[in-house]
């Protein structure tokens, strides 16, 4: 009986060391950086001499990506691939492709300089730096919203429009023209079409009857209407 509970104990034991361990594995498992600038960050803070987030940066020395590699051959937070994006990432950099002037030093990752920029990849990383300059130019003024006013008309819009373009119309009729004033010493003949200023506006009248400075006209709309001679225009 007493050894049947030795072994329960025993195996109790062993059964919390398990426990344990897989709680300390899950504890430690490292996560690892996929995004190329987090990675950028994380090679700064571990190479400052060589690698820079800010100001202006150092031009590397060829062949770093395999130095950094072995370097960081034991680090489980950054793969290969990512590294190698984040290095092309941190490279193609405005910044990084200023640094790179001709006699500028090549650093490793110590930030040692180890040889110097010769003409050759000077002059690709100055084209390299004025198509990149290009490229973002052109997408910002792709991306720049349209200043010209949409020709869509809304309903009152159109609304007024219309209204303005009859109003447009009816001035546009062709009025007929105005007759030039009638010669005064012409003498008037019953029956005649004359123009007699009523009001302040002539009107289209025919002359029904003459007695001396008098007449009777009637206009279109048959009306009769007695006034005087000055009247005729």
């Amino acid at each position: 009986m007493q050894e049947t509970t030795e072994l329960k104990t025993v195996n109790q034991e062993s059964a919390e060391t398990t426990v344990t361990a897989e709680v300390e594995t899950t504890e430690e498992q490292v996560v690892k950086l996929k995004d190329s600038q987090v990675v950028i960050a994380y090679l700064a803070e571990k190479f400052p001499n060589c690698f820079t987030i800010k100001g202006a940066a150092k031009p590397l020395k060829i062949g770093i990506f395999q130095e950094l590699a072995e370097s960081l051959k034991d680090d489980d937070k950054v793969s290969k691939t990512v590294l190698r994006s984040a290095l092309r990432k941190y490279t193609s950099s405005w910044r990084y492709l200023e640094s790179v002037k001709l006699d500028a030093d090549r650093v490793d990752l110590q930030g040692t300089a180890v040889a110097k920029i010769e003409a050759e990849h000077a002059e690709h990383a100055e084209k390299q730096l004025v198509e990149s300059k290009q490229k973002a130019a052109e997408r910002r003024k792709q991306n720049k919203p349209a200043r010209k006013k949409a020709n869509v008309q809304t309903p009152d819009r159109a609304k007024k429009s219309n209204f303005k373009s009859k109003k447009d119309s009816d001035k546009s009729k062709a009025k007929p023209a105005a007759k030039p004033a009638r010669d005064p010493s012409l003498p008037l003949t019953v029956g005649e079409k004359v123009q007699v200023l009523l009001g302040n506006s002539p009107v289209s009248c025919t002359l029904q009857e003459i007695s001396g400075n008098d007449v009777v006209v009637m206009t279109n709309s048959g009306m009769t209407i007695k006034t005087e001679k000055n009247k005729i225009v």
